[in-house]
């Protein structure tokens, strides 16, 4: 398994969500780390096929938000104005 690794995404005005997750070189693949969930909705570990580099990142980021059902418009606007950080 690899380092993990937090984006912080702001849903809305009063809504933010710090999502860890990692990156499994093995399996080249993101995964979220546990449950994710905002506001009244919730769905279980979310991984992604993708390479390690941002658009991968990014694609990840937006396949969780549509899980969430934000639209992919938003959530692509949400995932531009992201903030990352490794833990």
């Amino acid at each position: 398994m690899g380092m993990f690794r937090t984006a912080v995404l702001t849903i809305d005005r009063s809504t933010v969500l710090p999502l860890m997750y990692e990156y499994d070189q093995g399996a080249q693949s993101f995964r979220s780390v546990g449950f994710v969930r905002v506001g009244s909705r919730m769905v279980p570990e979310i991984s992604h096929s993708a390479a390690d580099t941002t658009a991968g990142r990014d694609d990840f980021l937006v396949t969780v938000l549509l899980s969430l059902l934000i639209p992919e418009r938003a959530a692509q606007k949400i995932v531009r104005k992201a903030q990352h950080e490794p833990t």
